[in-house]
């Protein structure tokens, strides 16, 4: 993947096809072969913000013309030219409302623990993978999930099409969508805290502490860095901050991950 930007479009469109020269001309080198079908790219924008259609776009790769699109799927998430996640999401429902058709018709002929066991392979896969990027999006988008999710599980525990769901998901010790992307985001806190992950995440959050001496309540919290934007608010740098923040101290101070996630996970499956 190679990114590119600049103020001037006909000298973003120049820059591209320079710099792509020179990588065919790498690949042929170090012979190695791109499949160029399957090779794109997307110009990326806000919704707000026009181009001037009159400039052709004309991107080449070792004289092959590459097509222009609006999304592409990457390490198995929808980016769009926008990006937002309004593709990546209806994806996920459309492939969670058929794996819902398929335990809807046979919750007859199979007990609760082998529907649960169905709902963990099938459908539950799609709510939690990457939810730490997407799970934080506009909650209009989310809702239609949201409400997959509370019928897949009705279907599990075979309750009635209006059944609360609340006790449900605390039955079956499942988190509802909003509240596995908390999870998902504070394990992630918490990994980076604890020098779990690589290296480069190691400067995503800084303790109050290391920006005043001042001895404040808030020293042992982290630091919340400025934004105007709600997309800079819903990023992790901003929201996984003030979500961590507002933990309570017996669960941020778990000395293991696993009991930090037992902690986290009963903490929220009690606020139901």
């Amino acid at each position: 993947n190679i990114f590119f930007s600049d103020y001037c479009f006909s000298n973003l469109i120049s820059t591209v096809n320079g710099e792509l020269i020179k990588i065919a001309n790498w690949f042929k080198l170090n012979r190695l072969s791109l499949n160029i079908k399957k090779t794109n790219f997307i110009l990326f924008k806000s919704r707000q913000r026009t181009i001037n259609t009159s400039i052709d776009i004309y991107i080449y790769i070792d004289g092959v013309k590459i097509h222009q699109v609006s999304y592409t799927k990457f390490l198995g998430v929808i980016i769009n030219q926008h990006l937002t996640w309004d593709d990546h999401i209806r994806t996920v429902k459309n492939k969670v409302s058929k794996s819902i058709g398929v335990l809807f018709k046979i919750r007859n002929q199979l007990p609760q623990h082998t529907l649960y066991l169905l709902y963990s392979s099938l459908i539950h896969p799609y709510f939690e993978y990457c939810n730490i990027v997407w799970g934080h999006s506009n909650p209009t988008h989310l809702q239609p999930l949201f409400r997959l999710q509370k019928k897949a599980v009705r279907v599990v525990t075979n309750s009635t099409w209006n059944s609360h769901t609340n006790p449900i998901f605390v039955h079956l010790h499942i988190l509802p969508l909003e509240q596995l992307n908390k999870f998902q985001s504070a394990c992630f806190v918490y990994k980076v805290l604890h020098n779990m992950l690589p290296k480069t995440f190691m400067c995503v959050f800084t303790y109050c502490s290391q920006i005043h001496n001042y001895n404040t309540r808030q020293r042992t919290n982290l630091h919340t860095i400025q934004h105007r934007t709600k997309t800079r608010a819903n990023s992790i740098r901003v929201y996984g901050v003030n979500l961590w923040n507002s933990l309570d101290c017996h669960i941020k101070e778990a000395q293991s991950l696993s009991i930090f996630r037992n902690r986290l996970k009963y903490h929220y499956l009690t606020d139901l």
